[in-house]
């Protein structure tokens, strides 16, 4: 394949000035000009999963999500180097009000000058953000590349006028009778009714059967824990991996995190076999923060979905309806995963009704008047994401199904076509909306008639039989007028 470069200029208003951003596509893989990222927020709208859209680069991951003011606002990570490991140097942030249209942003550098010497540059993981009443200031809470080895994991906290920063007074997460920094990873806060905080944080360790401990335990102050309140909640979770995250409805606590379900071996894996594979977002209940906690079940997995082994999330509502946030791995690359969104519902009980993953994400369906990317597959079997081509796609050589979990259909659809490479090894394809055919047929490299597509919201699932090796990246619909 050809290399190519293309340069793409996203012109973008955010609240304070119109920006320019210069994205560079080298060797059909589009990355963004870090030092364009700095200075601009920009903004796109989309509605489906992932959240953001490929060509922006922008995987973002272990996201915490807030309401501030009738606005969402994201405290995450990004997967800036997918082939380099996990995280970056840089926190980030997405912003909505309808869940349509999102703005992007840096919200830290762990190279600015705010961050001390001895850290400075390092990789940042997990982060979330938190609000103090008294002081009106927005909190980004953090820790850096961990050394499970060394126990050297210190969590700290910068503070801003506004949720988006720009944030400053760097301050370590210490013990309000001891004074020495606290040890722990992926630190959540959780502010009660009442406008106590509470700060909950995994513990590594290495060496026992649980990958880490968990924790929870009052803040004195922003960075300062009241050690005579942690409360180790370990066993009243099942297989807690990381990611402890507290949400409140009515009088009723929620206590999500990733739940280990290794085990798994990895074949096409770098990393060879995993001994953990956090594949489960799941909670507990409790009504009092500190517990007992009562284990109720999987919010979404993402068990059944092609080189997933890693998910994170939380759950928040705005305007009345609650969501699920998480990501998952893209393209079948391990250190490249994307933020997505799932509508939730409670039943009479206060119990979250499980979901699936979902290709639509928090809107009813994806559209067939636009492009539908095969990276938002989710169901099927047979077949690998690909990082291979401009925004990567599905691969398979034989037998093989995939699907999207949803598409809105509005039974004008008169035919499909298929995009990527290898397109002359498909021999039979067969189109679905959920259980019924709608096109089916022997492949020319042409077009797949279709007929009595229904109206309405629907799987799309795609069987094909093939003789060699296929690349699926996009397909696209015609409709009758």
């Amino acid at each position: 394949m050809k290399k190519l470069t293309e340069r793409l200029y996203l012109i973008t208003k955010s609240s304070a000035r119109t920006a320019a951003v210069f994205l560079t596509a080298t060797c059909c893989c589009l990355t963004v000009s870090v030092t364009a990222l700095y200075a601009q927020d920009y903004s796109c709208r989309q509605v489906q999963n992932p959240i953001l859209p490929y060509q922006y680069n922008y995987f973002l991951t272990d996201g915490e999500a807030h309401n501030f003011g009738g606005k969402i606002y994201t405290y995450q990570c990004w997967d800036a180097n997918p082939g380099e490991g996990y995280a970056s140097q840089f926190y980030m942030q997405m912003e909505t009000d309808d869940m349509k249209q999102w703005t992007v942003r840096k919200i830290l550098d762990s190279r600015d000058t705010v961050i001390p010497e001895e850290h400075r540059g390092k990789i940042l993981w997990d982060c979330d953000g938190a609000y103090n009443k008294t002081t009106g200031k927005y909190l980004l809470y953090g820790f850096f590349d961990p050394d499970f080895n060394r126990f050297n994991n210190p969590m700290f906290v910068l503070e801003s006028d506004k949720p988006s920063g720009t944030f400053t007074n760097f301050r370590y997460i210490v013990g309000d009778k001891s004074g020495e920094k606290i040890d722990g990873i992926s630190a959540q806060v959780f502010t009660d009714d009442d406008g106590q905080r509470y700060i909950t944080y995994g513990i590594p360790t290495p060496s026992s059967g649980n990958y880490h401990k968990v924790v929870i335990a009052r803040l004195a102050d922003d960075n300062v824990v009241a050690e005579s309140s942690v409360t180790e909640i370990t066993p009243s979770v099942r297989d807690f991996f990381e990611n402890p995250s507290i949400r409140k409805r009515g009088d009723t606590y929620y206590f999500l995190y990733a739940e280990n379900v290794g085990p798994v071996p990895q074949k096409d894996d770098p990393r060879e076999s995993l001994t953990w594979a956090p594949k489960r977002l799941s909670y507990a209940t409790s009504k009092n923060i500190f517990g007992p906690w009562t284990y109720r079940g999987v919010i979404i997995s993402v068990e059944q979905m092609a080189g997933n082994t890693n998910i994170q999330g939380c759950i928040e509502q705005l305007n009345g309806q609650w969501y699920v946030f998480y990501h998952r791995i893209l393209q079948g690359l391990p250190y490249k995963r994307a933020e997505c969104v799932e509508k939730i519902f409670f039943d009479r009980d206060g119990f979250i009704i499980p979901v699936e993953p979902s290709s639509s994400g928090a809107g009813d369906g994806l559209k067939t008047s636009e492009t539908i990317w095969f990276n938002s597959a989710v169901t099927g079997f047979n077949y690998k994401f690909s990082p291979a081509g401009k925004y990567g796609g599905v691969t398979f050589d034989s037998n093989a199904e995939t699907g999207f979990r949803y598409v809105m259909f509005t039974g004008k659809e008169k035919s499909v076509a298929f995009h990527g490479e290898g397109l002359e090894n498909i021999e039979y394809i067969k189109v679905c909306a959920g259980t019924k055919i709608i096109g089916n047929g022997k492949y020319d490299g042409g077009k797949i008639t279709l007929h009595d597509v229904p109206e309405g919201k629907a799987e799309l699932n795609i069987i094909i039989t093939a003789k060699g090796e296929v690349r699926l990246e996009t397909l696209n619909f015609e409709h009758s007028r």
